[in-house]
This record gives C-alpha cells, structure tokens and sequence, in this order.
C-alpha cells in the first residue's frame, strides 16, 4: 500500500477519451463490462460480489462506508466524501472532483486528477461539466490499497468535507422525468371515445386505416409513427389499453346485463333518498297557521324546523300540524263527524292513488294537493307547507277575479275526473263515503241554515232600511222546508253522474301560485275534511257562490261552467276513461237543481268571509246554541253589501219564499 501525506488536493486536466465502438453502462459511478466485471478488478483476482468496486484486493467494509471509503474511518452522514474545508460548489459540480478542473461526464470519478485512462468508451457524447478548483484546509488522510490491472492505478483522497446543498438536486432531478410515462397514458381514452360509443370500442383495422387515410388527425401517435402500419398498431394498442382500462373489474368487455343496469339504478335512487331524507332536528318554531275565527274544527300550526339532511347540509323545513280541539264541545264533534279519519285516508287512499295514476300515464301537470307527511289515528295530521313552494293563501275579504276562478274550476274539474278513473277501476267506493253531512245532517240543517237565514234577517232590517224590510221577512225560510230542499240535493239517485267531491272547496281552503305578473299559475286544495261522493255540482256551487266575486259569477256563470267541462273531458281523454260521461247541458240541469244550496251558502256566508271583523261567526257558538248565537248581525253595517248580495237575495226570495 501506498501513503499519501497531507497535502493540497489539485490535478491536470483530464484529456477526452476518443469515442469507442461499444457504450458503457455505469452503475454506481463506475465503467461496466459486459460480462458484470466492475472497472477496478479487470485483470485481477476475481472478487467476491459483496466487495465494493474499489475495495478489491482489501479488508471487506462495513455496509455503511462509502464505496470510495473503503480503508477510511468512518466518516458521519452529513460529511461530503470530497469537500470538506472547501469553497461552496456548483450544482453541477460531481461529488468526487472537488478541487479538480474540467473533466468530462464520462470519465471514471476514481480517475479524476489524473490522466487518461483508457477504457471502452461509450460512443455517447456527454456534455462537459466545469468544477469550481477548491482547496483542502486539512484533511485526514486514508490510505488505500490499490489492486494491479491493465488499468492505471488511481490514488485520490477522501477527506472529510460537508455535502453541498446544491449537489442534492443534481441526484433528485432525473428521477422527476418518471411521471411523463404515466401522462401519456392519459391520452388514450379521448381516442376510443371520440370514435365509438363508451360500449363498442372500434375496431383496430378500421382505426389503423383511418390513420393512415389523415395521419395528422392521429393525435395520439407518437413522432416517430412514419407508417400507416406504424399508426395503426400504436391506435390497436391504444385500443386494448382502454378497453381494460374501462372493463376493469368486471370480467370482460360486455356492457352491463339489464339486471346489473336494474341494480344500479336500484343504488342511485337508494342514494338520493339518503341525501334528501330528514336524519335529524336542530330545532323548532311554533306559530299559528290561520288567523281567529277562520278554523273551527281543529287547531292548525305551522311548525318551522332546522333539520340535517342525508347529506349532511343542514336546511329549513316548514310543516303543517292539524290537531283535535282541546275544548270537548268541538272535540266531541270531530269524533261523532269522523273528520279527522275521513282526512287522513282521502290523503292515504284517494289521493295517493291519483298520484300513481299520474305516473302511469305520464302527466306532468302539477298535483293538486300537499303531501301527508305523518299522521296519529285519527286525531293529529302532519302536512307539507305548500308556502316552501312558493304558493300563497288570497285575501278572503276580496273574493276571487276571474283569472283565479278559471285556474281553480278547472282544476276542480281534473280532481273530479282522476277520481272517477279510480272509481271506474275500483280503487274508490261510492258506497265508502258518508253522506255530506252539510246537507244531510237535520241539526246541521237546523243550527247552519235555518238560524242563519233568521240572523240575516234581522242584520238587514236592522241596517239596510226599510226598503229592504219585505225581503229580510221573506228570508226567513221554514225548518221544514229548508230540510226536504237540502235532503233533496244531497239524495243518490240511480244513473246520475257523480263524482268525489271535496266538499269544502273555497277561497280559504285554496293556495295559489304567481308568476312574475302575479297571474296565478298553479292551484292547491287543503283541508279534506268533508270528502263525499255526489254531484260535481255541489263542489261547482260551494265554489262559485263561497269564493268569487259575485259581479264576475253572475256575468260570466256560464262560461266558467264551460271551462270546467272542457277540462273534465280532457283529463278524461288523458287517462283513457271509458265510463258514462253526461253532457253540458245535463251539468248545466244539475247546477239549476242543486242552485239552492250555493244561494244559500251565499246568504249565510258571503258577508262573513269579506268583513274584517274577528268575530263576525262563531261555529262554536253556532252548534253550541242549534244557531240561537254565534253569527254576529252587525256586520250587515256594511251597506256595500247590499250591491254584493242584492241581486241573489231578490232570486232567493222569488224562488222559494212563500
């Protein structure tokens, strides 16, 4: 072995090996020959595979020494192998040339500062790298023992020296180069979905030909592709990449079987039930849905509630709550009525049916109802607020104008035709419903009609003055009278057309839609508390004479007849009903014949709903008493009512007064 004394580490410049006829693989810095033989063992002694390249020929190393360490003590992790004490290099500078002038990438790193060595060069042409000439300070000097070959032998010395920050990146650079393989790969859809649907990949021949035929539309062909066979199998592989890249997982490259589509969408439709269903309530607000005096057989509240959806989002849900009437007079006529149970099964049977009839055919008009969300047999009803989508309740005192009218008849009409489609089909007995106790009941009869033609009576004579006093006696009609009419009206009679009746259908119990010239669009009917099968004409009366203004229901009675027959006949033809039907003229001869009862709702009620007096009616009062209390006469003080009623109460009088 050969000492080295400590000294300034410099070199000459290392001259250009001459380009050779084979390249050279380096693998760990240093020349490789074909059969796996390091540079610094050829002609020597075979060594065993563990040695390092520069230890042949000396004692094995531990396997944390450096491979240009081997003799050296050990040296910490953070030293440079060849800079210690030495100005700060250049990135580019090799980590074993410290100190050296320019050498060029090919060379050996055991061979720098000194000369050439002659070896098997690679013919590749590497560019050169300058380093930065620096000096050791001091050094602790390793001997190393070198192994004869047919090599020059190389001495260098390895001193202790702190690694250059800028060296890291030259060693973590070419390894960023990786990621274009994989980007590459990113192209290959866009080629088999633009020419064939997601299922049928194109054939490869078919592509191939086509890249030959417009080779500069061939995005995905590499440069090199200077054929059209060249182009067509890169496009076949294309191909084959994707189909796997699209049927993987599944087995092969069939689309999915209808029972898998089945299942799938079985899964989305399960998901987005999930995202929208209420998971849980954050809070709640209670408020009273209807002003005083304007409900009497149940209490009403509009619930507001915070609550977290399937999703996550948290979001404000409006409901409706109808309840029993705590006071045990209202409450006891709520059980004996069955309003509450005749309500909730309207909402479960009727109305649901209706909604699956929709679906079967297909109509997309809008539905004509709230959704029952939950329900307590029978005393308590949960309901969708209709005001979340944007429906509003009208102002009871104005009475409903034409457009209203048009848009509510009509609709009144196709509730009555998807009723009698479920009839025809067996879904809605006739024989199920109870009677409209409005008109079949005698106390009813008695404490409503009776005592409230009396009230009306004495509130005219009172205030209308004495031209009008021979039309207020004459309005006081018999009980007995007033009973067989309404008896009459309320009759089944064999082949007459009927339908399910709402049988509380007024302005009150009417929500609203606008658009943005505030034209009423949409329509829906609460409160089914009275559902009973017969006429149309009394739903078509109740509305007429309860909620329009009574200048446009005169003038124009008969054209809003005709909107509600049309109407009936299309939603008819709709749903392919194929069952009796009557004619305009007969719906005109039920109008005459049930007139009676719309005349006297008309009466009794019209100077009721447009006061704005709280307490212009108690039903309370009014069932309490059998009609002796509870509608207050002085509204009648009112003298505009007298151009608003005159007109039907001179028909009334003229009609059935005796």
């Amino acid at each position: 072995m050969q000492n080295l004394p400590p000294t300034k580490n410099t070199s000459d410049e290392i001259e250009d090996s001459a380009s050779s006829e084979h390249s050279i693989e380096q693998t760990g810095g240093h020349p490789k020959k074909e059969n796996g033989d390091t540079a610094a063992n050829l002609g020597s002694k075979k060594t065993k595979p563990e040695d390092s390249p520069t230890n042949s020929g000396s004692k094995k190393t531990k396997p944390e020494d450096s491979p240009t360490n081997s003799g050296c003590k050990k040296i910490k992790p953070e030293d440079s192998p060849t800079n210690s004490g030495s100005k700060k290099t250049k990135p580019e500078d090799s980590p074993t040339n410290s100190g050296c002038k320019k050498i060029k990438t090919e060379d050996s790193p055991t061979n720098s500062g000194h000369k050439k060595v002659k070896t098997e060069a690679s013919s590749t042409v590497v560019a050169e790298t300058e380093v930065i000439k620096t000096e050791v300070v001091t050094a602790e000097v390793a001997t190393t023992e070198l192994v004869k070959t047919d090599l020059v032998a190389t001495e260098f010395v390895i001193p202790k020296a702190v690694i250059p920050k800028a060296v890291i990146p030259e060693v973590i650079t070419p390894r960023v180069v990786i990621p274009e393989v994989v980007i590459t790969r990113v192209v290959i859809p866009k080629v088999v979905i633009t020419e064939a649907s997601f299922y049928d990949q194109p054939d490869p021949e078919e592509v191939g030909a086509q890249a030959s035929a417009k080779p500069e539309e061939n995005g995905d062909c590499p440069e090199d592709c200077a054929s059209p066979e060249q182009a067509s199998n890169h496009q076949e592989s294309s191909t084959q990449t994707v189909k796997e890249f699209l049927t993987q997982g599944d087995g092969g490259e069939e689309p999915p079987s209808p029972e898998m589509e089945k299942l799938m969408l079985e899964a989305a439709f399960e998901r987005w039930d999930q995202k929208h269903k209420v998971q849980g309530v954050l809070s709640i607000t209670k408020e009273k849905a209807v002003p005083k005096g304007e409900n009497f057989l149940s209490i009403v509240t509009r619930l507001t509630v915070k609550v977290v959806l399937g999703s996550g989002r948290q979001v404000t849900k409006r409901f409706i709550l109808k309840e029993f009437p705590k006071d045990e007079i209202t409450r006891s006529i709520c059980k004996n009525s069955g309003i509450f149970k005749l309500e909730t099964n309207t909402y479960r049977i009727a109305l649901k049916e209706m909604e699956y009839l929709m679906a079967e055919f297909g109509d997309t008009d809008d539905v004509l109802w709230c959704q029952l969300i939950k329900y307590d047999p029978f005393s308590t009803i949960l309901l969708e607020d209709l005001t979340d989508y944007g429906f509003k309740t009208v102002k009871r005192q104005s009475c409903l104008d034409y457009d209203h009218g048009i848009l509510a008849i009509r609709n009144i009409a196709r509730f009555h035709a998807m009723a009698k489609v479920l009839q025809e089909r067996g879904i809605i007995n006739a024989t199920e419903n109870l009677p409209y106790s409005l008109i079949s009941h005698p106390g009813t009869v008695k404490s409503f009609f009776y005592k409230g033609y009396e009230a009306v009576s004495k509130g005219i004579k009172k205030y209308w003055g004495k031209e009008w006093a021979e039309i207020a006696e004459k309005l006081r009609l018999p009980l007995k009278y007033l009973e067989e009419k309404m008896l009459d009206i309320g009759k089944l009679v064999e082949n007459r057309f009927y339908v399910l009746n709402h049988g509380d259908c007024w302005s009150n119990n009417l929500m609203f839609k606008y658009d943005w010239k505030n034209k009423p669009i949409a329509v829906r009917f609460l409160d089914f508390q009275a559902p009973h099968y017969n006429s149309p004409a009394i739903d078509l009366t109740y509305f007429l004479h309860q909620s329009m203004e009574p200048s446009v229901r005169r003038s124009r009675f008969n054209e809003l007849l005709e909107n509600y027959y049309e109407s009936l006949l299309l939603t008819f033809n709709k749903y392919k009903y194929t069952g009796p039907v009557f004619t305009f003229e007969e719906l005109t001869d039920e109008m005459e014949r049930v007139s009676f009862f719309g005349l006297s709702m008309f009466t009794i009620r019209h100077a009721v709903v447009t006061t704005d007096m709280d307490d212009a009616m108690d039903l309370e009062k009014i069932f309490l008493t059998e009609g002796e209390e509870g509608l207050n006469i002085d509204i009648y003080k009112d003298l505009a009512l007298i151009d608003r009623m005159g007109p039907d109460l001179k028909l009334i009088v003229a009609l059935h007064a005796t």
